[in-house]
């Protein structure tokens, strides 16, 4: 796969991932509202690749991770300020 867009220019595999209905609706709205106010139109895997890139800058705990929900909650505590 050679595309010309994104972080590492040409440099992709091809990951498959299922989405609920719920977070592929916000995936496309969020894909308008970037159009909408004089935005590129950007593509979901780009959407998702840009989102992946803000997690690895944060410090997450990941002692005790059982799943999504407990990731979740790691991720949440990683963006709150500290006191």
């Amino acid at each position: 796969m050679n595309k010309s867009k994104g972080f590492n220019k040409g440099k992709y595999r091809k990951v498959t991932i299922t989405l609920p209905p719920d977070l592929e609706t916000f995936l496309d709205s969020l894909r308008e509202r970037i159009r909408d106010l004089g935005g590129s139109s950007l593509g979901r895997t780009e959407i998702i690749r840009a989102a992946l890139e803000y997690i690895k800058l944060m410090e997450i705990d990941c002692k005790g991770i059982q799943d999504e929900k407990d990731l979740l909650e790691q991720l949440i505590k990683a963006i709150k300020p500290k006191k």
